[in-house]
């Protein structure tokens, strides 16, 4: 009796001889083979889980998953268990050699009517040969509200995004105008990315804030933003470049509403004026600060009847829009200007039926025909 179990992976040849007595000469017998395979073992790549996500309907992304199946020598059956409803497999069973075999999962059918939540399993890689290797792996399924939740206070938009998304960072909205559907007042709406969001109308409490990425607004033909709101509502556009393509109307229209900050912003190309604020709520202010509002009709224009709309224009330039700079038009409505540059316009500062244009302090560098009304300490 020979044992083998000491034996390393390789073929042996064993040998038996037998010892003569006075019936029987020596003898030996003819090579026995003996060989020892290596252990059978299941190999599953990749390491990662299934995970997808979509809205309800969807469709699912990503909707499909491959894994490379082989074993570590000679020949291995294999099974593949534990599939949710909403997810298929190209080959639940079948075998496997040294070279590897591609397993496709894929998204089904019935995810489609699967309603708002997180759907999660097991799926196990079984060797049917000795067992060895078995592993397993998650799948998660994530099916959005669609829309459907609450406004959130902070929405999320991408240029990858999708505007039946939620607008969360992991499921982003696609435009500034899917996104405020989904924004609670008072509330903002940020940039995920270099991108192209879009033309807003902006009717509520709002902030867009793009500080750290290329934040377009690109518009043909109409306005770009417009903020049409209640007189108790304020406004922030932060880090946007509002282009109007030679063929827009105006940049930042404000029909109505309290306050409108624009910071860190640039408004060119439009046709008519970069800011146009012609709200008709009593003691509209609106706030142009680190800006480049150029090449439109007109920078920056205020008027009104019955109102005084009031703009204040601080460490901005104001450049090269054909019309005028600034401009107030009417009684009791004002532009005030400090640390800017007005210049490359016909018109630098233009009064229009008793409109006021104010500077503040001596840093102002103005071109152009037409002056300040009075000229005022900066504190």
């Amino acid at each position: 009796m020979f044992s083998t179990s000491s034996l390393a992976v390789g073929v042996h040849t064993i040998t038996a001889v037998y010892g003569g007595d006075a019936t029987f000469a020596d003898s030996t017998s003819a090579p026995l083979a003996q060989t020892v395979n290596s252990t059978l073992t299941l190999l599953v790549s990749p390491a990662t889980n299934i995970a997808s996500i979509g809205n309800p309907g969807g469709p699912f992304s990503p909707s499909s998953f491959q894994y490379q199946l082989s074993a570590t020598s000679g020949s291995v059956n294999y099974s593949i268990s534990g599939l949710p409803a909403w997810l298929d497999v190209s080959a639940a069973s079948g075998t496997v050699t040294t070279s590897a075999t591609t397993i496709t999962f894929t998204v089904n059918s019935n995810a489609n009517g699967l309603a708002a939540g997180g759907y999660n399993a097991t799926i196990s890689f079984t060797n049917a040969t000795n067992g060895q290797g078995n592993q397993t792996r998650s799948a998660t399924l994530t099916v959005n509200s669609g829309g459907a939740a609450a406004p959130a206070p902070r929405t999320w938009v991408s240029g990858i995004g999708n505007d039946n998304n939620d607008c969360t960072p992991t499921a982003p909205c696609k435009t500034f105008a899917g996104a405020i559907t989904k924004t609670a007042a008072g509330g903002e709406i940020n940039c995920l990315d270099h991108a192209g969001y879009g033309g807003l109308t902006i009717d509520k409490s709002i902030s867009t804030v793009c500080d750290y990425g290329e934040a377009g607004v690109l518009v043909s033909g109409t306005d770009g933003i417009v903020v049409n709101a209640a007189a108790t509502d304020n406004v922030v556009l932060k880090g946007l470049d509002i282009d109007g393509t030679n063929s827009g109307l105006h940049g930042v229209s404000i029909i109505a509403g309290g306050v409108v900050f624009v910071i860190r912003c640039t408004i060119p190309h439009f046709t008519q004026n970069g800011l146009n604020m012609t709200s008709s709520s009593p003691g509209a202010r609106a706030f142009i600060l680190d800006s480049t509002i150029s090449f439109n009709g007109g920078g920056v224009n205020v008027q009104g009847s019955g109102v005084s709309n009031v703009a204040a224009v601080v460490n901005t330039l104001i450049d090269g829009n054909t019309g005028f700079a600034v401009q107030a038009s009417g009684a009791g409505n004002i532009v005030a200007v400090a640390k800017s540059i007005l210049i490359n316009s016909p018109t630098g500062i233009s009064l229009v039926s008793g409109g006021t244009a104010l500077s503040f302090g001596p840093a102002n560098i103005v071109a152009g025909a037409g002056a300040f009304t009075s000229t005022n300490p900066f504190r």
